[in-house]
């Protein structure tokens, strides 16, 4: 039997590594509402597509990437390319679970992030992107993500035998 555990911790920050979270939140906030906003057309091209009795067409994966990077980088904005690849696994998995569930009626669509108040709002990295490092002192311990070295405030260890899958 596999437990997914979720532990939280404190991370330490100075002014220039508060701009780069922002700066990948924001990056990872825009790539949510492009991706919703394509799925918004690519739905009524394909509702028309039915019509005339033709089979749907459906992005993929390295499409949606190169339409979503492509807009960033259109806009000036600096992010991660595996932000942005997880957000749109995060965001297919959301979409189909919402598609399969339209028929209840509490399942609603998705909702466009908002870009004013990143308080409620998160971005997910795979572990390929992190490496957390042990330091002399146990009261901290050191996340490097970003090319950056960041401080965890380290109030306990994970179990015996598990390994962190992901952070959030």
């Amino acid at each position: 039997m596999i437990v997914n555990l979720g532990y939280k911790y404190k991370l330490v920050t100075n002014k220039t590594q508060k701009i780069l979270l922002f700066n990948h939140l924001f990056a990872h906030n825009q790539a949510w509402n492009i991706l919703l906003n394509e799925s918004h057309k690519q739905y009524e091209q394909n509702k028309a597509r039915i019509e005339k009795k033709e089979s749907p067409v459906y992005l993929k994966n390295t499409e949606q990437d190169k339409i979503v990077k492509d807009i960033l980088i259109g806009r000036g904005l600096v992010f991660n390319t595996k932000v942005v690849q997880q957000t749109r696994v995060n965001f297919n998995k959301s979409f189909l679970r919402t598609i399969k569930n339209l028929q209840s009626p509490e399942t609603g669509m998705l909702n466009f992030k908002k870009s004013t108040n990143f308080n409620h709002q998160s971005f997910e990295t795979t572990k390929e992107q992190y490496k957390i490092k042990d330091k002399k002192n146990n009261k901290y311990k050191i996340l490097k993500l970003f090319r950056q070295e960041f401080k965890i405030r380290w109030t306990r260890d994970f179990p015996i035998n598990s390994e962190a899958k992901s952070i959030t």
